[in-house]
């Protein structure tokens, strides 16, 4: 099955002296066997910046650090996906990942 990431945004940013987090937005598709249907999907993609140094075994990391991270990251969802017609898990784990991303701008906003 072909798979497309049609966009990788950062959208949040945390950092502050507790944390350092990025939020990204992720984008794209995924086909039928002979490419005459596709489903779109989306879902946000989250980590720290201690994830990053310990997945590259280094104490300061560089932009195409976390590229790559975030590259894990999206290979390791997209593993969910069983076949064109298999991908409720899939779903379900998208659905979720931007339900815990809005409970936490919800929760910044309220907190501002």
């Amino acid at each position: 099955m072909d798979v497309k990431i049609t966009q990788r945004r950062l959208v949040w940013e945390v950092n502050n002296d507790k944390c350092h987090n990025y939020y990204y937005l992720v984008l794209g598709r995924f086909y039928n066997e002979d490419h005459t249907r596709y489903r779109k999907f989306k879902f946000v993609e989250w980590f720290d910046i201690f994830d990053v140094m310990e997945y590259h075994d280094k104490d300061s990391v560089t932009k195409s650090d976390i590229l790559e991270m975030l590259n894990a990251h999206i290979d390791s969802r997209l593993s969910l996906i069983k076949g064109y017609d298999d991908c409720k898990e899939f779903y379900n784990s998208c659905n979720m990942s931007i339900a815990h991303y809005n409970d936490l701008i919800d929760a910044y906003n309220k907190n501002r």
